[in-house]
């Protein structure tokens, strides 16, 4: 405050020093005195009290908002737990590259989608070559059996038959059988039906015949379409036409004489025309498996002419003695026919 009156003072002197009224020039330390006392004071009271007013609103504050703070902090510690497990899933899953818009939840979930899509189609690839270079087994037991294969061909064991399908690689459609079978097959010129015998194989593309296969002897029978039979041991060839019977053993292929009663196990038709009782029991046994024989072996020798449809061979049997005169009698699993021949007296 000294320097600020010395300064006023100077500026004064200074500001009258030329002047005329002389009673002036001593007059400054009343002026100063004036000016000091007209001088607008700073009331330090009022600025106090906003402070203090401050200081108070800025205290409420603090203490509203700790409990906030706490619960933030809390919030964070856990969001940046999950991160943690999320780094860790990110880490044993494989990411493609993120472009500028890709979202990061969105690219786990394609890669999982892809994964379990990918698994799925290996998957199925394994089980569609499995199932063609696995062979399926369908095997009768003392009943005929009827088989849909899954190339849409139907085919008919006989009693105490087997065959095993397979779909090869190259697409092929081969049957090994063991035992007798009739075949209707499925017409495909791109997949090749072969039947694999014990001294032959049959190669069609869509026909119906009659085979079977024996320890000694394999025979079949072309109902309708085309085969070519391959012998195993010579390797010749014969192309087939309907009505056809061959016979394949180890020394070669045989023309058969036909007839029509062979496929009776199929057709359940017999049908004869002055033919022996020998013949008739013969075809029973070879349609239909059973055993027959008779008390007097002239009977063997005698005809019969008449036509069976959808008959059961004990009641061929019945109706055969009725014409005979004889009796019908069954023990165990063996039919009798009991009498004596009459035919020639």
């Amino acid at each position: 405050m000294k320097q600020d009156e010395d300064i006023i003072k100077k500026v004064l002197h200074e500001r009258f020093r030329n002047d005329t009224i002389e009673p002036s020039k001593p007059m400054f330390d009343t002026i100063y005195d004036k000016v000091e006392r007209n001088k607008p004071r700073f009331n330090y009271r009022i600025w106090y009290g906003a402070a203090a007013a401050i200081i108070v609103v800025f205290g409420l504050g603090a203490l509203l908002t700790l409990p906030q703070k706490k619960a933030n902090r809390t919030k964070i510690q856990i969001t940046n737990t999950e991160t943690l497990q999320n780094e860790d899933t990110i880490l044993q899953k494989p990411i493609p590259a993120l472009g500028d818009h890709q979202d990061h939840k969105n690219v786990l979930t394609t890669t999982e989608d892809a994964t379990v899509a990918k698994s799925d189609q290996e998957k199925k690839k394994y089980t569609k070559l499995a199932n063609r270079s696995t062979p399926k087994t369908f095997t009768s037991q003392k009943q005929s059996r009827t088989i849909k294969l899954n190339d849409k061909s139907m085919l008919t064991l006989r009693p105490l038959s087997q065959i095993k399908f397979l779909n090869t690689e190259q697409g092929d459609r081969i049957v090994n059988l063991n035992g007798s079978a009739f075949f209707n097959v499925a017409k495909d010129t791109n997949r090749p039906f072969i039947v694999k015998g014990r001294h032959s194989n049959i190669r069609v593309t869509g026909t119906s015949f009659i085979m079977s296969s024996e320890k000694n002897e394999d025979k079949i029978t072309l109902i309708e379409g085309s085969v070519t039979i391959s012998h195993l041991k010579t390797g010749r060839s014969k192309q087939m036409v309907p009505g056809q019977s061959y016979s394949m053993h180890s020394d070669g292929l045989t023309l058969l004489k036909t007839s029509p009663n062979q496929f009776a196990w199929k057709t359940g038709t017999l049908s004869y025309k002055n033919s022996t009782i020998r013949t008739l029991i013969q075809d029973l046994r070879k349609n239909f498996d059973i055993h027959v024989t008779v008390q007097d072996s002239l009977l063997l020798q005698c005809s019969y002419t008449g036509t069976f449809k959808k008959n059961s061979p004990e009641k061929i049997l019945q109706i055969v003695n009725m014409t005979l005169g004889t009796v019908l009698q069954k023990k165990n699993d063996t039919f009798v026919i009991v009498g004596q021949n009459n035919c020639f007296r």
